[in-house]
Parts: structure tokens; C-alpha cells; sequence
């Protein structure tokens, strides 16, 4: 195959069509291989899927309206240039200038403690107990909830799981809502009060770009906060939950990685390659295209599928072996060009002291049972349970 470059579909291809899926609201056109996928993250043309049309008209209907200005304009995954732009701006300096030491410090005082609490027990469960708490506190604490909202925040959460999973507008809309305004409310009110007293929090950073330099709308800054932190543990937590499954499953590797704790980064980025948190996401096209002597039209929909792509023999020797030393590593698992994964940097150092903990502190580490209990959804790919015997 003559590999396609970075942001161009121009090539020659393999005589392979483009699948293509039925799905609500029209057909999906999924590119899978690993270059054109590449390709894709790094190409204009392939611009965001925005809000579903049916969701913000069910939400005005229903006398939500407030909340589809929120989904509309404030959540950046499903927002272009120049609103992207504009709300990237504001969060990206904000990831980058975290204080590398200070945040390894807080994460390891949170492992600590759950690991002592973890000792405690003869068996745990992996995900309740360790791979959640961890990355859920790290990001409420970043963004600025205080740690009592913690539990509330769980479930507002969990019931606001669909809308980054493309499935809000499916059964259960009202009960949902209800959730989302409560959340919304809790911002405004904490954003309200980083205007009177800012701290280093991301809310501090979004209350000035509202009520100071007047460059974000109420909708953008309370979407904002609210997706940061939805998206901000559930990657990180699937992440550390199936990267430890992998390990047990392939215990050549596990005694790899123990034998040589220097090891981790590439073990961490195969477990993401293994294992995707994100499966997939979509793009919509600007512009009408040609990919494989196939047309895909402009406003067509597509799906990129990650999870595949972190598969591709063509990119990946033996893709369905779990290697810690896979030499040339360059998986998709934080997307890429203007729409990457803006933690990837802290996901990567909270799975790397996560995983090396856990594997260092219980070597006896083994399953409690043969069962193993995943999420429900076709974009994320984690654990909802999985018990352990130390």
C-alpha cells in the first residue's frame, strides 16, 4: 500500500471501498487503517461532528433551552474553528502549565491512600476502588470543584456519560436533563465565586475570560468546565483498568515490567494501543473528498475508527499481541491535530504511577473470579468492574 500522507487523501490506494454503516440519521462512512485515520485527525476538511440537530430540538421543546445553548456551544469536542479556537485558548495553557513535580506529588498521595485502603481488604474491585477514585479526584481538584462535590459529581457524571457517547437524546432525556442542570448550576455558582476569589483552578481561568476579558459566553465557559471534567477521568480511567487486565492476561509481560520498572511509558502506550479507551469518534466533511476511488460527499459523516486503526497489520506487526517492547509505538489513542486529547500529558502520568503502584506493592496481584464486566457504549472501550485478589 503506498501510505497516504499526513493531511492528504490525495494517494493512490489499495482498490478498497470505504465501509460504510447505516446509522440514525444517515449512513456512516468508517475509515479504519491506521494512515488514513492518521490522515484524517491531521486534515481540515474532516471537521467536527457537531450537536445532533434532533437533541437541541428535543431539549428547546422540552424547556431546556438553556442547556442546549450549553451543548451547542460549549463542548469542545464537538466544536470548529474559530469556536474551537477560542475555548482551546483558554484550556490548553491551562494542561500545559501544570507543575510537573507538584502534580506527581498529588497523584502519588492519592495513590498511597488507596492503596492503604486496598490493603485493608483480601480482594478489591479494580475500577470502583482504584482505577476511578484516582483520576476523578486529580481532575475535580484541577478544575476546582472542592473535594465534598466529589460524590455528587460521580453521578451527574455518570448520568451525563451519553451525551460524549453521541446517545443523549435517546430514552431517559428528562432524568438526564435534571442532572445536567443541577451541574450547570453547581458551575455557575463556583464560577461566580473564582471571580471574587481566583485561585489556580480552571475555573479561575474561565470566570476571567467571561466576566473580565469578555471572550467567552456563560454557555461556553459552564460547557467547558462540564466536559473537562466528564471527559477528564473516563479515558484515564479505562486506561489504567484495562491496562491492568492486559497485564494480568499476559503475565510474561507483567513479569517484564516488574523486573524493569523503566519499561513503563511503553507499556503504557501499548495498553493504549491494545486496548483504546476511545474506540472511536466522529468527524463531519467540509468538503466533498476522495478516498480509495470512493466520493464521499460534503456534510457526510464520519467515523474514525480509532480502536481498528491501533489494529492495522499494515502499521503494526502481530497487532493482536500485547507487547510492551513494540518498538515505534505511534498509536492514535489520543487522536491528533486540533482536536488531541487535551490531558493526554496527565492521563499518561496518571496511568504510569497508577499501574507501576499497584504491580509493585501486590505482586501476588490475580483476578477473583473469571468474569469480566465491561462498560456499555460503542465509543469507550474500560471496565465497569473487575475483582482482584491481592
Amino acid at each position: 500500500m503506498t501510505a497516504v500522507s499526513e493531511g492528504d487523501f490525495s494517494g493512490n490506494f489499495e482498490n478498497s471501498r470505504v465501509h460504510v454503516v447505516n446509522a440514525a440519521g444517515g449512513p456512516r462512512f468508517c475509515l479504519d487503517r491506521y494512515d488514513d485515520v492518521l490522515a484524517a485527525f491531521k486534515d481540515r476538511r474532516f471537521g467536527a461532528a457537531p450537536a445532533s440537530p434532533a437533541l437541541l430540538r428535543a431539549l428547546r421543546w422540552t424547556g431546556f433551552g438553556s442547556i442546549a445553548a450549553v451543548v451547542e456551544s460549549g463542548l469542545l469536542v464537538a466544536l470548529n474553528p474559530p469556536d474551537h479556537t477560542k475555548l482551546r485558548k483558554i484550556v490548553d495553557p491551562f494542561f500545559r502549565s501544570l507543575e510537573t513535580d507538584g502534580l506527581k506529588l498529588r497523584v502519588q498521595g492519592i495513590i498511597d491512600q488507596l492503596v492503604c485502603n486496598i490493603d485493608k481488604a483480601s480482594h478489591f474491585d479494580l475500577v470502583a476502588d482504584f482505577a476511578a477514585p484516582l483520576p476523578t479526584q486529580i481532575i475535580t481538584e484541577l478544575i476546582g470543584f472542592p473535594e465534598s462535590d466529589v460524590a455528587q459529581l460521580k453521578q451527574w457524571t455518570s448520568a451525563l456519560a451519553p451525551l460524549i457517547d453521541s446517545d443523549l437524546q435517546r430514552a431517559e432525556l428528562v432524568q438526564r436533563m435534571k442532572a445536567f442542570s443541577a451541574f450547570r448550576r453547581r458551575v455557575e455558582s463556583l464560577i461566580k465565586d473564582r471571580l471574587r476569589d481566583p485561585r489556580e483552578d480552571l475555573l479561575s481561568k474561565l470566570a476571567h475570560a467571561h466576566y473580565v476579558t469578555g471572550e467567552l459566553s456563560q454557555a461556553e465557559i459552564v460547557g467547558t468546565a462540564m466536559f473537562v471534567l466528564s471527559a477528564g477521568h473516563a479515558t484515564t480511567t479505562h486506561l489504567i483498568g484495562t491496562g491492568v487486565l492486559s497485564l494480568l492476561e499476559h503475565p510474561r509481560e507483567l513479569d517484564r515490567l516488574r523486573d524493569d520498572m523503566s519499561l513503563i511509558d511503553g507499556a503504557v502506550d501499548e495498553m493504549i494501543r491494545f486496548n483504546s479507551p476511545i474506540q472511536r469518534t466522529g468527524r463531519v466533511l467540509l468538503e466533498e473528498i476522495e478516498i480509495r476511488d470512493q466520493r464521499i460527499p460534503r456534510r457526510a459523516k464520519v467515523r474514525l475508527m480509532i480502536g481498528e486503526a491501533n489494529r492495522d497489520p499494515r502499521r503494526f506487526e502481530n497487532p493482536a499481541r500485547f507487547d510492551i517492547l513494540r518498538p515505534r509505538n505511534r498509536h492514535v489513542g489520543f487522536g491528533g491535530g486540533i482536536h488531541q486529547c487535551i490531558g493526554l500529558h496527565l492521563a499518561r502520568v496518571e496511568a504510569r504511577m497508577a499501574i507501576a503502584a499497584l504491580i509493585q506493592r501486590f505482586p501476588g496481584l490475580t483476578r477473583a473470579g473469571d468474569q469480566t464486566r465491561w462498560i456499555h457504549g460503542t465509543k469507550f472501550r474500560g471496565l465497569a468492574e473487575l475483582a482482584l485478589r491481592k
